[in-house]
């Protein structure tokens, strides 16, 4: 939920960029502009549930939830604004499948190395892998500052499974 409200503090941001360049010493580039209108009519799609009406309308990102995220976020979000949000994420499934593998007794960091090595969706972005692996490995700090290596390819599998096995 933190990345989600620095997102949504960043959209405000972004946005007064766009509008107000003569606050700025270098307006933002019209293709700058273009490109962050494109990347808002994507997301438009995605935030159709009206949650907090008395933001303006054209304050879409804090006026506007997502219609879906996964489980944890949808958690958090109704914990602290009594909003529900409907859990449906490729993490969240990739996540079970995960955990099912440590179920049927596969190591964890084996499960970590197939969701990475099969291009699974927790493995498209270095902080998903991340933050899945560190939802079901048991890490202290050296151990998560190793899988982050790994996540972001400074470290080989073989080299994450030594540093874990010593941790």
């Amino acid at each position: 939920m933190e990345d989600y409200l620095a997102d949504v503090a960043l959209g405000s941001v972004i946005h007064k960029a766009i509008r107000d360049d003569s606050a700025q010493s270098a307006p933002l580039p019209e293709q700058v502009k273009r490109e962050i209108l494109e990347t808002d009519s994507s997301l438009l799609s995605l935030f159709t549930t009206e949650a907090f009406p008395r933001a303006p309308e054209s304050e879409w990102w804090i006026r506007n939830v997502p219609t879906y995220a996964s489980r944890h976020f949808c958690q958090e979000f109704e914990e602290a604004y009594n909003i529900k949000i409907t859990p449906k994420s490729k993490f969240d499934v990739d996540l079970d499948s995960m955990f099912r593998f440590v179920d049927e007794g596969i190591e964890p960091v084996k499960a970590c190395l197939k969701a990475k090595n099969c291009g699974w969706y927790v493995a498209t972005e270095p902080a998903l892998l991340f933050r899945a692996c560190s939802l079901f490995l048991p890490l202290e700090r050296k151990g998560r500052r190793a899988v982050w290596a790994w996540a972001i390819g400074d470290l080989s599998d073989s080299t994450l499974q030594m540093k874990l096995s010593e941790s």
